[in-house]
Parts: C-alpha cells; structure tokens; sequence
C-alpha cells in the first residue's frame, strides 16, 4: 500500500499556457463529484442510481505574501486560471484542470502569518497525468 506525505505537495497555477509554482501552500483539497438520480419504479423494491454530470472543486490554503504576483491573481473572484495540484512535488504525477476562482476570503491574525483558503470551482475536465 502506498503513503503520500502532505509535506511533499505543491501547487502550480496559471493564467495561460504557462504556470508557476504557488509560495507559502499550506495544503490542497480536490473534491471530484458526480451528479446522482435515483430510480423508483413501483414495480421495482429497490432503487436504481444512475450517474450524470461529473465536476470538481479545488481548495488551496497559503500563507499570504503581499509582494507575490501570483498570489494576488487568485484573490479576485472570477477570474480563469490553470490549476496543477501535484501530490509530491519531485515526482511528474499531478491533477490538472481549468477553473475559476469561486471564493478568496483573507484570514487576518495577530499572532500567525495572514492566511487565504481559495476556492476554484473545475470548469470543464479534469485529468491525471
């Protein structure tokens, strides 16, 4: 059985045909979905599930640096972007994908580093390469 370790994950992101690494990633999320209809026919005592239209939604938490220009394209809700989410930075396995920022609420501290939970909600396929 294979392990992946959180601390060997990375993000790249960008606006075109070209992305850079995302500084400060505390951690990302992918949730994969498909949409459900269920089957109840009377003749029938059990229900049937049929699958429909698939989507995704990726989650990036960073610590937010001011003076990072690709930090601050991901703060402005509806903009298009490429994401890369890598599962171990050294190795080329990665889930790619086109979206759009849905949400960037900015978390101000006193104590901690200020801190950013963006949402991208998939806006077509998503792949595995």
């Amino acid at each position: 059985m294979a392990v992946l370790s959180g601390k060997d994950g990375a993000v790249a992101v960008g606006v075109s045909s070209s992305a850079t690494m995302l500084t400060y990633v505390n951690s990302w999320t992918l949730n994969k979905s498909v949409d459900e209809y269920t089957q109840k026919p009377l003749s029938q005592e059990y229900t049937s599930r049929v699958t429909g239209h698939t989507d995704w939604t990726a989650t990036i938490e960073f610590d937010l640096d001011n003076a990072d220009a690709q930090q601050a394209e991901l703060l402005t809700e509806g903009s298009a972007v490429i994401l890369y989410l890598y599962d171990d930075e050294d190795t080329p396995k990665y889930w790619t994908g086109t979206g759009v920022i849905t949400a960037a609420p900015v978390t101000v501290s006193g104590t901690a580093l200020n801190s950013v939970s963006v949402t991208v909600g998939g806006n077509g396929a998503l792949s595995r390469v």
